[in-house]
């Protein structure tokens, strides 16, 4: 499920008539509803002929072509998960600066977009969704219960002392992590629990702290961030509460978490 869901890549799609420059019209995190993306997030670019047709990358790591289509960053190439006529799914490499105008440009079969200017942050927060009512254009949060695979629902609620497992992206660099476009190790390994600069999380729901048991890369995966934690034991049955993750500025950077 998970995988699919970070493809996010269901659009059915005709193929282009003709061979236009492609056109660029946003670039936001492919997750939630943040637009900001940082360094080693996924992010999402939306607009008009990127490619003929939809293709996903075929293994890991990443490749920085698709078919014919490709994408750079001050002249640094992204790793692609998706590309399709509307839609290019990426990982901003970290190389990239922060808090300055950066030049993106699509490539497809030779013909390059104009520039389109965005500025990367640090940081920029933002945890996968998904629209549980078909239709409804509501996208709720997607919280998985320990199995890692059974979503958190009305119908399939959330228990008092419970582990849970929220994904997300865009917590910036690591500093101790794998290269830009692969995978995240699997453990034992330290890239997957130092620290950002921004040392520690906090989440909180329904007004009650939860204890945050792992928060570091997914194992297996590019770009994507997994929070384990377990629901507090003072929260009554059927309170329907906010998530909320925040970073504390107050660590230093480098420590575990």
């Amino acid at each position: 499920m998970l995988r699919n869901l970070l493809l996010v890549f269901s659009l059915a799609l005709t193929p282009l008539a003709a061979h236009e420059t492609p056109t660029i019209n946003a670039v936001v995190s492919a997750a939630g509803v943040v637009t900001d993306v940082s360094p080693g997030g996924i992010a999402t670019v939306w607009g008009l002929d990127f490619s003929f047709e939809a293709l996903g990358a075929e293994g890991l790591p990443l490749p920085v072509k698709i078919g014919e289509t490709s994408v750079t960053i001050n002249g640094v190439e992204c790793p692609l998960f998706y590309v399709s006529e509307f839609q290019i799914n990426l990982q901003i490499p970290l190389e990239t600066p922060t808090d300055i105008e950066v030049v993106l440009l699509v490539e497809h079969e030779g013909l390059v977009s104009e520039p389109f200017t965005l500025i990367v942050r640090t940081d920029a927060i933002s945890v996968f969704t998904y629209e549980r009512v078909p239709q409804s254009g509501v996208f709720e949060p997607v919280v998985l219960h320990a199995d890692g695979v059974t979503l958190v629902t009305p119908e399939n609620p959330a228990k008092t002392n419970e582990v849970l497992v929220i994904y997300a992206t865009g917590f910036g660099p690591l500093l101790n992590g794998p290269l830009t476009g692969m995978p995240a190790p699997f453990p034992p390994n330290d890239s997957l629990t130092v620290a950002l600069p921004a040392a520690i999380y906090s989440t909180n729901q329904a007004g009650s702290g939860l204890t945050v048991q792992y928060s570091g890369l997914a194992a297996g995966f590019v770009g994507l961030w997994q929070l384990n934690i377990r629901m507090p034991s003072s929260i009554p049955p059927g309170v329907n509460g906010g998530l909320r993750i925040t970073l504390d500025n107050s660590f230093q950077p480098g420590l575990p978490i």
